[in-house]
């Protein structure tokens, strides 16, 4: 290959000058994929899909799986009432390290089961209830709170956690657990898992509140949990002792959701899952966008200078398979550090700004031409 000894200051002006019209090619590529670009990859009943998603659904793939020793699953899919309230009798004496139960009971039914339940309940220790919110119409970022037990009042939301799972949309893809709401009293009312986590392990509530975020991304891959069915919760006493237990339903179809895993996962599930990120430490690092901009626009930059500066026979051919090269390499780069450092960085923008590279290459050298064409035009009529 060849290069130019000494690049004329016009080139890196011309570069920089590509650059911008390539974000800006970019830019309007993104305008109506409000989620990603990468929307057009994805199938069309899943419009909720991040090209950060693959990283997760690589990872998961491998063979490596990791066992949460800390978390029980106890699955509730055929239990009625009574048979949840003995369920929760029986594993009181197991002596669970905590209990989070992914279920309301927001009517009462049967007076004598009903009493039975709330008694129950009153008397867990360390049992935490669901309760879910909606956001207030007038007042934003406060919430209103929607649903709990018959037998929960303001004076028992100490011993309740938050099961909502924030996404874009209904239908859409669950990356993230909520740390905390703010209620239009001022009271704050905390997730699920983060009230687990109080419970169990203060010291890695506080590390999680330092971070200072809203919303915590949920390290999805490569975890597994033992899971039992609520009626033979007797033949594992010995494995619920001093563990956490969460109680849900595992195949209610209403209480699936999408992750970026790519397959629909049970909610008690994804709360088992914001947990172990939360008792493990292991949060994801997430990129800002204005740095993925721009280390795209200095990806694209360079890419353009190389460009320019190249001088070859076969350079169009040799551009785009460097093209190709360069896009590979930010795929591997970034599920690399995303599995080895926990560091989630989205490149659409890297891959949309590199892929119009060239096409802001052509219409700079276009309108360079025209421009030239035209002056050329007038000079010549003017010196008639």
């Amino acid at each position: 290959m060849k290069f130019q000894r000494k690049l004329p200051p016009v080139i890196f002006l011309k570069a920089l000058g590509m650059t911008a019209l390539a974000l800006f090619l970019s830019m309007v590529m993104m305008q109506p994929f409000t989620v990603s670009t990468s929307t057009l990859l994805s199938p069309h009943e899943r419009k909720d899909f991040k090209i950060t998603d693959f990283y997760n659904i690589v990872a998961d793939s491998r063979d490596v799986r990791q066992l949460d020793d800390d978390i029980v699953i106890v699955n509730i899919d055929n239990s009625d009432r009574e048979e949840i309230a003995m369920m929760l009798d029986r594993l009181m004496s197991f002596q669970p390290k905590a209990v989070g139960l992914d279920v309301t009971f927001d009517e009462r039914r049967d007076s004598i089961v009903d009493e039975y339940l709330e008694a129950v309940a009153d008397n867990f220790p360390n049992l935490i209830e669901a309760i879910t919110v909606t956001p207030d119409e007038k007042e934003s970022g406060k919430f209103d709170i929607s649903e709990h037990s018959f037998y929960i009042d303001s004076t028992k939301f100490d011993r309740v956690g938050v099961v909502n799972l924030p996404k874009k949309f209904d239908g859409g893809v669950v990356r993230q657990f909520i740390v905390g709401t703010q209620l239009l009293d001022g009271d704050t009312l905390y997730s699920l898992p983060v009230k687990i986590a109080m419970l169990v392990a203060p010291d890695k509530v506080d590390l999680l509140r330092a971070r200072s975020a809203t919303l915590e991304t949920i390290n999805y891959p490569s975890r597994i949990y033992r899971s039992v069915d609520a009626a033979d919760i007797d033949s594992f006493a010995g494995l619920i002792e001093d563990r956490i237990v969460l109680i849900g339903a595992m195949n209610d179809l209403g209480d699936k959701h999408l992750t970026p895993l790519g397959s629909p996962m049970p909610g008690v599930e994804i709360h088992a899952r914001a947990l172990s990120t939360i008792l493990s430490g292991d949060y994801i690092k997430v990129v800002p966008q204005w740095l993925n901009i721009f280390a795209a626009a200095l990806v694209c930059y360079l890419f353009l200078l190389l460009n320019l500066a190249l001088k070859v026979t076969f350079k169009g051919l040799i551009l785009r398979l460097l093209q190709v090269m360069l896009l590979y390499l930010i795929l591997v780069f970034s599920y690399s550090v995303f599995i080895n450092h926990n560091v989630l960085v989205d490149f659409s923008f890297t891959l949309l700004m590199v892929t119009f590279g060239l096409f802001a290459f052509d219409i700079w050298m276009g309108g360079q031409a025209l421009y030239n064409f035209l002056r050329d035009k007038i000079r010549k009529h003017n010196s008639k």
